[in-house]
């Protein structure tokens, strides 16, 4: 049965088009993934959704966001657990979930992605979390270029349909560029060969090159050849280059992050209580300039707090730059998005505009109120205020939370090249792969030295 159709719609944001829909639907008992970058419209969509159908008697649905940790004494992977098991125990017929996954362990995604497929009822879920779509979802909406469109399948089928796509189209680029060369080419000898023939040979008298009609014959020799530049170069425009298929951060090494003098810090031995209960112990430990070091274990294991020891133990002969989960209120709705970074870096614009390029924040976004941006545009625009400062330790608390997936990818190339100690929590599994090479794991109420 259906339980909605959607044709022909489109949504503006600040007079912009933010995307427009052809056709989109839902039918019982599908649980749809919704995907896009950050600010391309995910929550939007999903709250469109919700008012077209609230006034519907027939439809019981609830929308839930998880972008907000609770003041509880909890993780914020223990609140959302709670908030979704308490949901999923009601009645309702239809979901829309904002980011479910966020703040989950690994083993606690899982379950969550168990519980929703056992629930009967129909799902719409916007989320980064790569496993966690491939987990549950059988169809996707991906906002892309403006627009949305279905993709019958879950993540992994689409991103082997994208593979194959990506690899048409760079055969596409390089036969492409094989024929541009070879066009390139034969223009270039046609010119050099026009250049040889376009005045008298050299032990030829003015008069005889007149007289003999040497003169014409180059001239006829000229027109010729440029007939076949003008042809070839008509060609050469018709050589269309084919589009990029998505379009891609492009990372390259950044000046700022020049090598220095090596620096290193140590933290003594801690046990950590909470209410009168041991949360963690801790021996001491080492860290130095190129650590990339893992913080890992179960939701409410005490890895923020782990996090926090080292930061108040850092000596103050370093600089820190930490990264809090969910901390937007360091945000002032008021001002700009340009605004606001160029406040917290030392940075001059032209720097700070291809920084921020580089993070797809491009023409006029920069100028964008802080007030109209998504949280993972939050995200990343924290993440650019504290990087670009010259830190010795960068310390990230969940920093892939709400990002898009090739923003997640934009950042991981420049965390393998901050040349500082960097110490995270992340629950982003290929994340934590691609970055890390040291871990901390705390289990059974031990922190664990490197592994």
């Amino acid at each position: 049965m259906q339980i909605l159709n959607i044709k022909n719609i489109e949504f503006e944001k600040q007079g912009k088009i933010l995307f427009k829909i052809e056709k989109l639907s839902i039918n019982t008992g599908e649980i749809i993934g919704l995907i896009g970058k950050n600010g391309s419209g995910k929550t939007t969509l999903l709250k469109y959704i919700a008012d077209l159908l609230k006034d519907e008697n027939n439809i019981s649905l609830e929308f839930l966001e998880f972008g907000e940790n609770s003041l509880l004494k909890k993780s914020g992977g223990e609140v959302v657990i709670n908030k979704i098991r308490g949901s999923l125990l009601s009645n309702v017929e239809l979901y829309l979930l904002d980011e479910p996954s966020t703040y989950l362990d690994y083993n606690n995604a899982n379950k969550i992605a168990g519980l929703i497929k056992r629930t009967p009822a129909t799902f719409c879920i916007a989320s980064h979390d790569r496993n966690f779509l491939n987990n549950v979802c059988s169809k996707l909406w991906i906002i892309e270029n403006n627009t949305v469109r279905e993709f019958n399948g879950n993540y992994h089928e689409y991103k082997f349909q994208e593979e194959i796509e990506t690899t048409e189209y760079e055969a596409e680029l390089q036969k492409y560029k094989k024929e541009a060369k070879k066009i390139k080419k034969s223009i270039q000898e046609m010119k050099e060969e026009q250049g040889k023939k376009s005045g008298k040979p050299k032990n030829m008298s003015g008069s005889d090159y007149r007289i003999i009609g040497v003169k014409t014959k180059i001239s006829q020799n000229q027109k010729r050849l440029q007939k076949k530049i003008s042809k070839q170069e008509d060609k050469l425009q018709a050589n269309i280059k084919p589009k990029p298929l998505k379009d891609k951060y492009d990372i390259e090494f950044l000046e700022i992050f020049k090598e220095t003098h090596k620096k290193s810090f140590c933290i003594d031995e801690k046990s950590c209580e909470i209410d009168g209960e041991i949360l963690w112990t801790s021996p001491g430990f080492t860290f130095t300039s190129g650590d990339k070091i893992l913080i890992k274990g179960k939701n409410g294991s005490g890895k923020t707090t782990f996090l926090k020891y080292v930061k108040n133990s850092i000596p103050c002969s370093l600089q820190v730059a930490y990264f809090e989960q969910n901390n937007f209120d360091i945000f002032k709705a008021e001002k700009t998005l340009f605004e606001f970074v160029k406040e917290s870096t030392a940075l001059d614009d032209i720097e700070l505009r291809n920084i921020l390029a580089l993070l797809n924040f491009r023409g006029d976004d920069i100028n964008k109120k802080i007030e109209v941006l998504s949280k993972g545009e939050k995200v990343k625009l924290y993440f650019v205020s504290l990087l670009f400062r010259k830190t010795d330790v960068l310390l990230l608390d969940e920093i892939t939370n709400f990002l898009d997936v090739v923003a997640i990818e934009a950042v991981e190339k420049i965390l393998k090249k901050y040349p500082g100690i960097l110490i995270m929590v992340s629950h982003d599994m290929e994340f934590i792969n691609n970055v890390a090479t040291k871990v901390i794991n705390i289990t059974n109420k031990e922190v664990l030295k490197f592994e």
